[in-house]
């Protein structure tokens, strides 16, 4: 699935950006997706069963972590391999995109709601 949003990314950014390095740009990009999905899991861990704020450096480790793993898993041919195979979702390009777009904007949104839905959760504790 997570090579089906990479290709996907990829073939948004190569129609929308003119970057040499197009493959370390999706690499990043789908580093800070998946850094939003763990960080969004570990602060409402925290936050619902320990009552505990988790800091900012902690979260920028994650996501430095994230993006150093992807631009070295990526950038070693892989992201190549990927698009050259066009994967999809169940053979539909329709349901692929979906999914994508639906990804994107789930972990992305973190970044606005997140904050409201932190504070709720620490206003019970």
């Amino acid at each position: 699935m997570i090579d089906v949003i990479y290709y996907h990314y990829f073939l948004y950014y190569k129609r929308f950006t003119k970057v040499t390095d197009l493959h370390l740009k999706v690499a990043l990009v789908l580093a800070a997706s998946e850094s939003f999905i763990i960080l969004a899991i570990i602060d409402t861990i925290s936050i619902k069963y320990f009552c505990h704020l988790v800091g900012v450096w902690p979260m920028f480790s994650v996501a430095v972590i994230m993006a150093i793993f992807n631009s070295w898993y990526y950038l070693r041919g892989r992201g190549e391999d990927i698009v050259k195979k066009r994967p999809l979702l169940f053979g539909s390009k329709k349901l692929s995109v979906y999914v994508t777009l639906l990804f994107f904007l789930v972990t992305f949104s973190w970044l606005f709601w997140g904050g409201i839905y932190s504070r709720h959760l620490f206003e019970n504790c």
